[in-house]
């Protein structure tokens, strides 16, 4: 399974200048939990979480005016689109993060995953290796063992 089949796309994003309110605001709208942050040229600078606004934010004293880049994180772990969800899952868990930009081979963004859809993809896998085993331990169709 790649990560290019669980992926949500397009990536909803903000400029740095963008306040906190309206980050707050663009999250509630499209019901994400963050926004890739991009320059003018569309090129990745940074994440920016719900977790962000509320503890880095509003928690040490800025307020709704601020601007995103001053709580974002700037060193953001992507992934690339034809990497297999088992990839995504790993470099989550090395960089502690629940969520990650997607990327094409260029470094051109085309959406984010998070921790969520990986779980769903590596559900639904096991649920169809149980199918499997069940399917051959009970004799039926599809194993051949000749």
């Amino acid at each position: 399974m790649l990560v290019c089949e669980f992926m949500h796309s397009p990536a909803v994003t903000c400029n740095s200048d963008a306040t906190l309110e309206h980050a707050a605001r663009e999250m509630d709208r499209f019901n994400v939990g963050c926004l890739v942050v991009v320059s003018a040229n569309g090129h990745l600078v940074g994440i920016v979480t719900d977790r962000d606004i509320a503890v880095k934010g509003l928690g040490w004293g800025h307020d709704a005016a601020t601007p995103v880049d001053k709580v974002m994180t700037r060193s953001v772990a992507t992934i690339q689109s034809s990497a297999l969800i088992s990839e995504v899952a790993a470099k989550m868990a090395l960089w502690g993060v629940r969520r990650m930009p997607v990327v094409d081979v260029s470094g051109e963004l085309k959406g984010v995953i998070a921790l969520d859809d990986v779980t769903t993809a590596m559900s639904n896998e096991i649920g169809f290796l149980r199918k499997t085993v069940s399917t051959q331990t009970s004799g039926g169709r599809g194993w051949d063992e000749s």
